[in-house]
């Protein structure tokens, strides 16, 4: 996904040159505009290591100080261009995200007012039994918001996941209730998600109709298009702009015998 195209043109004519073109990589990366759940507005460079092995240094340099260029401009304070790799789960839909940041936000202020409450009713009550309680009361609402707040960044995480399993679903949002999260389990510094590959083998399984074919090699020409094991998307029962330009691009030989 590229937004901001315009923006990089000197960039773009560079990769150009290199018989490069960043719209038709065919990697699970996206360059995003407005996206508020990557923070730094300075390039990333620890996320992106696998874009300097495809650009190199010298063209990788180029296109950080691109970027960095752009976003340090005060007229694109509110647009900047973040990246993310989807198959660490980085990018989620900036609804959902809106969403559950807004929420986070809230506990977090709740938290914090909870936390100051506390801390004059101690130090001016000390032997006031009845707001001793009182504090004993606010001490269990804080550690239920902490509770919730570690909650919701767990299903953040998990729900990213799960997206960035799903590229080659058909219908993803038909697939994420699916997945039962309660047998998924983050690793103990939240950068990990354990279990969704297992479950995605089952359903991979399960529903094989809602995933794209994984079709390798050139299959022998084959007139009347039998056994080829694949739906052809430019038939009436199975049409699909989508399923045509993959195939256009991936299988070439297959999309002629299919168009004939």
């Amino acid at each position: 996904m590229l937004r901001n195209e315009g923006k990089l043109s000197s960039l773009d004519r560079d990769i150009n040159s290199q018989k490069l073109t960043l719209a038709e990589w065919d990697i699970n990366f996206c360059i995003a505009a407005e996206t508020p759940h990557i923070k730094t507005k300075r390039f990333e460079r620890s996320n992106m290591e696998f874009l300097k092995a495809i650009l190199g240094d010298e063209l990788y340099k180029q296109f950080e100080t691109a970027v960095n260029a752009y976003n340090e401009k005060p007229e694109n304070k509110d647009k900047q261009v973040k990246l993310a790799d989807l198959n660490t789960g980085e990018y989620v839909g900036k609804g959902k995200y809106t969403a559950l940041e807004t929420e986070i936000t809230n506990l977090k202020e709740q938290i914090k007012t909870n936390e100051g409450t506390i801390e004059i009713l101690k130090q001016a009550n000390k032997d006031n039994e009845t707001l001793q309680q009182t504090i004993k009361t606010h001490e269990g609402t804080i550690q239920t918001l902490k509770t919730t707040y570690e909650s919701k960044i767990k299903e953040m995480k998990i729900e990213a996941a799960i997206q960035a399993k799903l590229t080659d679903a058909k219908h993803p949002e038909l697939l994420i209730g699916k997945f039962d999260k309660s047998k998924l389990s983050l690793s103990d510094d939240g950068s990990q998600v354990y279990g969704v590959d297992e479950q995605l083998a089952i359903l991979k399984e399960q529903y094989k109709d809602l995933f794209t074919p994984d079709v390798k090699g050139n299959p022998p020409y084959n007139k009347d298009k039998s056994n080829l094991g694949v739906k052809n998307p430019w038939s009436k029962e199975h049409f699909n702009l989508t399923e045509q330009g993959k195939m256009l691009r991936e299988n070439p030989e297959l999309a002629k015998q299919f168009m004939a």
